[in-house]
């Protein structure tokens, strides 16, 4: 009972993330991935943001932290949020921020 529960609320959650991924991430200039139905990204002249969707989880990299607070506003207008801040692992693998980016190992 637990496992179906849980399976139904992942493609719940899925569903709704998507369909205000799809929807909501397209009206503000986001684009999904080709490689990646869980990926969408955003390029202006000054700048490149990237989100990452995975069941619940939303993880936004942008090029300052105004941006991702701006981002953040956004999605709560749709949804209850907590932020975690910066993240230094997810899904497995360990993120460290660099002078020129981001360094993504396992």
């Amino acid at each position: 009972m637990v496992s179906k529960q849980k399976s139904l609320w992942s493609e719940t959650v899925r569903f709704d993330v998507v369909f205000v991924s799809q929807n909501k991430l397209n009206s503000i200039g986001f684009i999904k991935s080709d490689n990646d139905e869980c990926v969408f990204t955003k390029r202006s002249k000054n700048s490149y943001e990237i989100i990452l969707v995975y069941v619940d989880d939303i993880v936004y990299v942008g090029p300052n932290k105004q941006m991702g607070e701006n981002f953040a506003k956004g999605l709560q207008k749709h949804f209850t949020l907590k932020s975690l801040g910066y993240i230094n692992t997810y899904l497995g693998v360990q993120i460290t921020k660099t002078q020129k980016g981001f360094k993504i190992s396992q």
